[in-house]
């Protein structure tokens, strides 16, 4: 009787699932788990175009390598991918990520790290690590836009990001609006050097890789 009661629940859950017009994901245990874009948004909600390999560091202090990864920055999911089966959350909690990466400097390690001290637990790319540690905050979001004299609606992925200095000893996150005189002000300690470096360098303020160098520079001396 249990068995036959089972089987009934299990078949109106997918018709619920199916209803709904939603893809959806599986933790490893199998509990199925509606995704978080429905079939007529454009654009996708994952980091990474392609599955990445990297290591998972999780909260228990444990860490796996050599998993393909990916994330679901609308509803903020940390993903893994296994031969032949949908993409799976992980059952035990993440702290951080890293995979490799190709830039014009080379193939280099990136590390993306899952905080939840928001109100919604967010993925941050670490930019640059030291007295000041630099992040990127990385969500993306649906927007929904009505054509004048239309009826039609079109829901599009958009990307949004947003900076923040990480303080090493406290945790404590504090938002950058990246520009010469924000900048100069965080790093005013050293701000002979920093002024140095940028009449050597042609820094641009919305570009990572500027960033990042920049950063860098200031956190060796």
């Amino acid at each position: 009787m249990k068995s036959l009661i089972t089987i009934f629940f299990l078949l109106f859950i997918s018709q619920v699932s199916r209803s709904q017009n939603q893809t959806y994901l599986k933790e490893a245990n199998g509990r199925p788990i509606l995704g978080s874009v429905k079939s007529d948004v454009i654009g996708s909600p994952l980091l990474f175009k392609h599955f990445k390999v990297g290591v998972v560091q999780l909260k228990n202090g444990k860490s796996i390598k050599d998993v393909p990864l990916n994330f679901d920055l609308i509803s903020n999911t940390p993903l893994f991918g296994k031969a032949g089966s949908p993409p799976l959350a992980f059952i035990d909690p993440v702290a951080a990520f890293s995979v490799q990466d190709t830039s014009s400097n080379g193939v280099t390690t990136v590390q993306y790290i899952f905080l939840d001290n928001d109100v919604t637990p967010s993925c941050y790319k670490v930019l640059s690590t030291g007295k000041l540690t630099l992040m990127k905050k990385l969500w993306k979001i649906v927007w929904e836009d009505k054509p004048y004299n239309s009826a039609t609606i079109t829901k599009n992925v958009l990307e949004k990001a947003a900076y923040y200095l990480q303080d090493p000893s406290s945790k404590k996150l504090t938002q950058l609006k990246p520009s010469k005189k924000n900048v100069l002000a965080v790093m005013a300690d050293k701000s002979t050097e920093v002024q140095q470096y940028l009449k050597n360098n042609s820094v641009n303020f919305d570009e990572d890789q500027d960033l990042m160098a920049l950063f860098t520079f200031y956190n060796g001396l």
